[in-house]
């Protein structure tokens, strides 16, 4: 009983949630995005609270910003920003991806999940961007905690060439990110590339190719 009762919540939550998803081309269209962005979405949270930091030279990650944020990311020269949010019409995507438009910075937008094990084919998305993507830049996803976690080990052992005790430091509690929690599939993700990395060398482009498989990693995740 108790668990078809939450199943029907999240069920319209998310009918709730898609029922905002819509394109800004009126007024109304704006007023409703802004309400979900504020209320809907608790964009409320991040006024003050930014989990904003600059995690390399030129990058930075932070929460999901809003349109008065970016205004100030161009005051800094910010030149990119990659939202890391899936679903291109997440009303708090359109209004950041507008306003870093009008302020002369490039949204980029790679969907990825935050409780289930990454589908290769975003990992390397994600690392075409790296390789491409002008800097400065901020990336973020909504609470810039897990997503904006695991794309920040990423570009820090990947691209900086960091220990990987050094760039996992980016996937922990201090970003709000929880190991115990569902979340945790990322670290376990990280887990398995790391230990091929150090067995073979294999970089994590030819790993994602050839040998991570991701029902697996869901699979052992869940077993615990």
């Amino acid at each position: 009983m108790v668990k078809k009762l939450v199943q029907r919540i999240k069920a319209w939550e998310k009918a709730k949630h898609k029922s905002y998803e819509r394109p800004i081309e009126t007024d109304e269209d704006r007023a409703r995005a802004q309400f979900f962005a504020k209320w809907i979405d608790h964009g409320f949270l991040r006024t003050r609270w930014t989990n904003f930091v600059q995690i390399a030279p030129g990058v930075y990650r932070s929460n999901h910003p809003h349109p008065e944020r970016v205004e100030g990311f161009k005051a800094i020269g910010i030149k990119t920003l990659l939202n890391l949010r899936g679903g291109k019409l997440i009303p708090t995507s359109l209004l950041s991806a507008e306003a870093a438009t009008k302020h002369g910075i490039t949204p980029i937008t790679v969907g990825m999940s935050a409780r289930a094990a990454p589908r290769a084919e975003t990992v390397l998305q994600l690392l075409d961007v790296f390789e491409t993507i002008e800097k400065p830049f901020v990336m973020h996803c909504k609470s810039g905690a897990d997503r904006t976690g695991l794309a920040s080990v990423i570009y820090l052992y990947e691209f900086e060439k960091l220990p990987k005790e050094v760039a996992m430091k980016q996937l922990s509690a201090r970003y709000w990110h929880f190991k115990w929690s569902k979340t945790g599939v990322l670290d376990l993700f990280l887990e398995s590339y790391f230990k091929r990395h150090e067995e073979t060398g294999i970089s994590m482009r030819d790993w994602l190719q050839a040998e991570y498989d991701r029902e697996a990693t869901d699979r052992a995740f869940r077993k615990g």
